[in-house]
């Protein structure tokens, strides 16, 4: 339906569409850690009581507001369906509040924090009661959303991709912290040009593990340093790193020990950062094969990290909006003006700030990674090396246009047929049975390489979206060669 008020709340609408105001009731409610604010009033805006009242956050504070919203829907004769309960949009400590509500058969709706402090009564001042008043008022101006009940599997992998990001940079702060603890004990130690030994390699970190100073490495025995090498590196390693401990400069004997104590403790941060960004990763690739998002590691270039982003932050398919929407969404599509009647054009103002800026991240990388990165299939079959987004990709660079913009668009479209379907990424040419046979065996190769280490049996074969689209495709390419067969003969 053709409407100018196409961002309006279609749940808040309807019911007042329904039934009058004053058989609505409404319950705006402001979240803290521990006890919440809560007031009641009816659609046309009037409260029931004078003041605000208080609920605890726990299964008491819940059974008590719920007994007040059925004395209030006794008096005035107000239906269940028809009590909304709105909050702004809620913290992780009051999810299950908001949740428990919804179970109990009443509407819960979210307003985005910045709408409802535009319907606030005071533009000054602010308080509880105050930002009550602001999410009443935005509710009634149709500026609420349902709280979506999202699927468990979505929910833990939004939460978990994006502790992914966190730790990741935690552990990227704490290896410059122990590049600048290393530059004091031992210059140049994690230069492989200098040294010979590559930087965070598992033998550099299991020396500066153990005390490690130019001072220890200059008066270790060649045979013994030849022994703790020998794993990872041949002998001529072991004479250059000596040969480099010998020709720096060393620093003060006085301040070595405590140096080599702070990078002793700094290592086994930087284990335990490492040990946790590998369990997240893990558990990353084993909630993203649930879904039917597994099917983006079909695409040349993208993996894990960036397939579970795209699944984290779009959410289930059913949630979905036009593609236009998806792109503005994730940042991709410019901001336009057009103004001065029909014939002026429109003018490209730029892309917009108000964006989800992990989506926006990981599909400008994935498109520029895509572009760099042939097909595995043409390792065996060179015609299918360059793939339909690299082509897109150099076409748009060759114009001087935005291939990065244009390229991560098109892996939208593309994502959304591949991920409702179940599908992988298909070439755009009609390829024969036998070239259709390996294009499809290299593309389910590549992604069981992207989840190597990854224990798939102990997910249920129904549950297991990678194992469904595998068999479905082999049998596929069973028949078609059958009717291949057929029509030789």
């Amino acid at each position: 339906m053709n409407s100018i008020y196409t961002n309006r709340s279609q749940v808040v609408t309807q019911i007042l569409k329904e039934v009058d105001a004053v058989k609505i009731l409404l319950v705006p409610l402001d979240f803290a850690k521990e006890k919440h604010v809560v007031r009641i009033c009816d659609a046309t805006g009037d409260y029931l009581h004078k003041k605000s009242f208080d609920v605890t956050n726990n299964q008491a504070g819940l059974d008590y507001l719920c007994q007040r919203i059925d004395s209030a829907c006794g008096r005035k004769g107000i239906q269940k369906k028809h009590v909304l309960i709105a909050t702004e949009s809620p913290h992780s400590y009051c999810l299950h509040f908001m949740h428990e509500l919804q179970h109990k058969g009443y509407i819960v709706l979210r307003v985005n924090a910045a709408e409802a402090k535009k319907f606030r009564k005071n533009s000054i001042a602010s308080s509880d009661t105050i930002d009550l008043d602001g999410i009443a008022n935005a509710v009634l101006n149709r500026r609420a959303r349902p709280l979506g009940e999202e699927q468990q599997i979505y929910s833990n992998l939004k939460r978990s991709s994006r502790y992914y990001k966190r730790y990741k940079k935690d552990f990227s702060r704490q290896k410059n912290r122990i590049g600048k603890l290393i530059d004091e004990v031992f210059p140049g130690f994690l230069n492989i040009r200098k040294s010979g030994i590559k930087p965070y390699s598992r033998f550099s970190i299991e020396l500066m593990s153990k005390g490690c100073s130019i001072y220890k490495i200059r008066n270790m025995k060649q045979a013994t340093l030849v022994v703790k090498m020998r794993k990872y590196h041949p002998v001529q390693k072991a004479i250059k790193l000596q040969a480099h401990a010998a020709a720096s400069i060393a620093p003060s004997k006085l301040i070595v020990d405590s140096l080599s104590r702070s990078l002793e403790h700094a290592i086994q941060l930087y284990k335990a950062l490492e040990a946790v960004c590998d369990s997240e990763w893990e558990q990353l690739a084993i909630s993203l094969v649930q879904t039917p998002y597994s099917s983006m590691h079909s695409l040349p270039g993208v993996g894990v990290v960036r397939a579970t982003t795209c699944a984290a932050e779009f959410g289930h398919p059913d949630t979905w909006s036009s593609l236009n929407q998806m792109c503005s969404y994730a940042g991709i599509a410019p901001r336009t003006m057009q103004s001065g009647g029909p014939d002026k054009p429109a003018i490209v103002l730029g892309l917009s700030k108000k964006c989800n800026r992990r989506l926006k991240d990981a599909l400008l990388q994935a498109a520029h990674q895509t572009a760099l990165t042939p097909h595995t299939a043409g390792s065996l079959l060179p015609q299918l090396k360059e793939h339909k987004l690299m082509r897109h990709y150099k076409t748009v660079s060759a114009r001087n246009g935005k291939s990065g913009l244009s390229t991560a668009r098109m892996i939208i479209r593309k994502m959304r047929g591949m991920v409702r379907g179940e599908t992988i990424y298909l070439p755009a040419k009609e390829l024969s049975v036998y070239e259709l046979k390996i294009y499809v065996m290299s593309t389910f190769e590549k992604m069981h390489n992207n989840l190597k280490g990854i224990d798939l049996d102990s997910i249920k074969p129904e549950n297991n979206c990678l194992t469904q689209m595998e068999v479905e495709w082999k049998h596929l390419i069973e028949s078609l060669e059958q009717k291949d067969s057929d029509i030789n003969l």
